[in-house]
């Protein structure tokens, strides 16, 4: 990446931090859920709740979303027409969580789930773990 071109702004930095915190984020995301999946087409055969399972359920998402905000937000990318296209594709995301991915992975998981479901928020970290491991 050319960062040659960048003039460091308060904005700037802020989109480096955030573009970092979420890399880091998508590492130990991917890092859990590879422990707890024997290759990369089936789903994981038990509940994941360590690492940054234990705090969000949906940390490879919002890692990603980080990610893009911040390199947004360093090379200045933002138009107008960002104030409705994120929202929608927000929304996108939460309505394909919602309605695709947890109807399964209770399917797939059962009870220990919806348990989990319980202590653990979808979108928004809780940084006191509570959930165990099952």
């Amino acid at each position: 990446m050319d960062w040659t071109h960048v003039s460091w702004q308060s904005t700037h930095v802020v989109g480096v931090v955030v573009a970092l915190i979420g890399i880091a984020c998508y590492v130990w995301s991917a890092s859990a859920l590879a422990g707890g999946v024997p290759n990369t087409v089936h789903a994981p055969a038990r509940l994941l709740t360590r690492g940054p399972f234990a705090y969000v359920r949906n940390p490879l998402y919002l890692s990603a979303g980080a990610v893009v905000v911040g390199l947004t937000t360093v090379y200045g990318l933002w138009q107008r027409e960002d104030t409705y296209i994120v929202p929608i594709v927000v929304i996108l995301v939460h309505f394909f969580v919602v309605y695709r991915e947890e109807p399964r992975t209770r399917e797939r998981l059962g009870p220990a789930y919806d348990r989990y479901r319980i202590t653990v928020p979808r979108w928004i970290p809780r940084f006191s773990s509570s959930a165990s491991d099952e």
